[in-house]
């Protein structure tokens, strides 16, 4: 997903702190692709979801989309799916 984000413009990718080590690993992934020329500007910084509330949104969007993906959602999810749509980015990385 970084060479994309990266592909799009995007300079910061901002994530949610999880336990440390997976900080760590998300960290050594971009170092690796950076050794491998993947990737180049791009920087992840990680923040606690509870410190800033803009993670909020994002969690919440990607919550509604994968009840979608999966067809679990409500006719309600779907009408605000709907409105919404148009200004989200989706991209699929994996089919």
């Amino acid at each position: 997903m970084l060479p994309r984000l990266e592909a799009m413009g995007v300079n910061r990718y901002i994530l949610e702190s999880r336990e440390s080590f997976r900080d760590r690993g998300d960290v050594g992934l971009l170092q690796s692709l950076r050794a491998k020329g993947v990737c180049g500007g791009i920087d992840l910084v990680h923040i606690q979801g509870s410190d800033d509330a803009r993670l909020w949104i994002p969690d919440q969007v990607l919550g509604a989309y994968g009840d979608l993906r999966s067809g679990v959602a409500k006719a309600s999810l779907k009408s605000a799916w709907n409105r919404l749509s148009p200004s989200v980015n989706t991209v699929e990385i994996f089919p």
